[in-house]
């Protein structure tokens, strides 16, 4: 796990030191699965954490006791992400919150009269980390990991917002992005409840992407909801998660039920651009006043082609996932992802001992497809590797990517695998865990505002896949593959994989 603590803080925090009360009362007995006491119930949570400040190097995590009894600090300490160990008579009462900080100074400037339980040394990283606070028997109370990318609110992330918890009295999987939003106002409430609210979300559900001269570009918003409206009159949009009041949306506007709303080029003129060489899209919540009010959504969507769009689409496994489309449906339901004519259809990612690594892909057409352009070749995103230049997969022909600690004559032996199957080298290693292996192709080179050549990379195929369920588990260290049931079919829904019916695998062989 990547581990990072931030801050705690407590306004009203009622933290004693001394002899007031013996630890021994009410011992804090963290158990085997990472809750905080012996029934499974969780004991103390983490309810806030700045960790990105927009005006200094402030940081603070707040802390909440949530069970019915006092609780004994005696012996805890952070394992992971900051240094800090409490005092052998530091309680925290039923109810309360506790605030640890990296500045004494900076938080009594900022937050007068909140108290502090500790100062920690350390920092946390704004660009994602983690924190886990262990037990006087070696067992973990609680970790939290946090991140800046994907649904992660954004007004936490140098913006001068905090993260909060959604819900304290039932916390769930605080690393999560769906547990936690963003402060109701800059700088947090440490040592209290905050006020902010969630929201009916919105999405930014798709957009077409747009060369710089022939500005097509759309951004469609959702509302998801099936019975409520949602006004987003006020809101921003920005293509810079650091610059967020590039556009605001007119006064009036206002999301049906199940609706969408489609804002062009027209009304966001060049304060907003969706390139054909990817980049962001983000919705900030805000009053009339230009205050932000909490909410964020926004998606990082891929390299495309002009006037093509990218959209999001969820999987079996509640995951969302940027999709290049399969036609525009700006203003309506998303098609399905576009599928390429070449795709992954085997992963061997955790071999058993001294077994090869491999990815397989296949041409699905009856058409040669030339791996490479003029100037550019494709690239497999994930191991790091380009193919040679020329490089031509036949018609439903197969190629094989294996790791470099392995020989290409060995492995085709070990397999049986025919002289006329391509196979690579890559060198690196997959994640035994997860990890996103994408096929991209060069798109059509484009000139940017400074006049200079860019060339994008068009995702083919993508497949993000995981060690747990619903993915095949067999696929684990076991010695069985990811095999593609479908080529036809997306790669990033887990039930079109399944483990393959031999050791081994069947590279080379469809």
């Amino acid at each position: 796990m990547r581990i990072n603590i931030g801050k705690l803080l407590a306004f009203s925090v009622v933290l004693f030191m001394g002899s007031c009360s013996d630890p021994a009362d009410n011992p804090l007995q963290p158990d085997d699965s990472g809750n905080n006491n012996n029934n499974g119930t969780k004991t103390l949570v983490v309810t806030e954490i700045l960790y990105n400040s927009d005006e200094d190097s402030l940081e603070f995590i707040e802390i909440k006791n949530v069970s019915s009894s006092q609780v004994s600090l005696k012996g805890t300490y952070f394992s992971e992400g900051i240094d800090f160990k409490f005092a052998d008579d530091a309680v925290i009462e039923k109810g309360q919150y506790l605030v640890l900080t990296n500045s004494k100074n900076l938080f009594e400037t900022k937050y007068p009269g909140v108290a502090i339980a500790g100062v920690y040394k350390g920092r946390l990283n704004n660009s994602g980390d983690g924190f886990e606070l262990t037990g006087p028997d070696s067992n973990e109370i609680f970790s939290v990991a946090y991140e800046t990318s994907g649904f992660w609110p954004v007004l936490a992330d140098g913006l001068g917002h905090s993260l909060v918890t959604v819900n304290e009295s039932d916390v769930g999987d605080q690393n999560d992005y769906n547990d936690w939003i963003a402060s109701a106002s800059k700088g947090g409430s440490p040592g209290a409840k905050d006020q902010a609210k969630q929201f009916s979300p919105v999405y930014v559900n798709e957009v077409m992407v747009s060369t710089l001269t022939d500005r097509k570009d759309q951004i469609e918003l959702f509302n998801p909801s099936l019975t409520e409206s949602v006004d987003v009159s006020n809101f921003f949009i920005t293509d810079d998660r650091k610059k967020a009041k590039k556009f605001k949306i007119p006064a009036g506007s206002v999301i049906e039920p199940n609706g969408y709303l489609v804002l062009t080029h027209e009304h966001f003129g060049d304060s907003v651009a969706v390139s054909t060489g990817g980049g962001f899209i983000y919705l900030y919540s805000a009053n009339a006043n230009g205050d932000f009010t909490g909410y964020t959504h926004g998606i990082n969507y891929e390299d495309n082609d002009d006037g093509a769009t990218c959209g999001l689409i969820k999987n079996s496994d509640g995951l969302f996932f940027t999709c290049n489309l399969i036609t525009p449906t700006i203003g309506s339901a998303n098609s399905d992802a576009r599928m390429g004519s070449v795709v992954i259809s085997e992963i061997m990612y955790h071999p058993e001992d001294r077994d090869a690594e491999f990815i397989e892909i296949v041409n699905v057409s009856d058409d040669s497809i030339p791996l490479f352009s003029a100037d550019s070749s494709w690239k497999v995103k994930g191991v790091a590797f380009e193919f040679p230049s020329k490089t031509t997969l036949p018609p439903n022909a197969v190629c094989l990517l294996i790791d470099i600690s392995h020989s290409v004559s060995e492995f085709k032996t070990k397999y049986d695998i025919s002289s006329t199957v391509l196979v690579f080298q890559y060198d690196g290693k997959l994640s035994n865990d997860s990890e996103m292996i994408a096929l991209e192709k060069p798109g059509k080179t484009y000139q940017d505002l400074n006049g200079i050549d860019q060339t994008p990379y068009i995702t083919v195929d993508a497949v993000l896949y995981n060690d747990r369920n619903p993915w095949p588990r067999k696929a684990d260290g076991d010695g069985y593959s990811l095999t593609r049931k479908d080529l036809t079919k997306w790669g990033n829904e887990p039930s079109n994989w399944r483990a393959s019916d031999l050791l081994g695998g069947t590279p080379g062989k469809l």
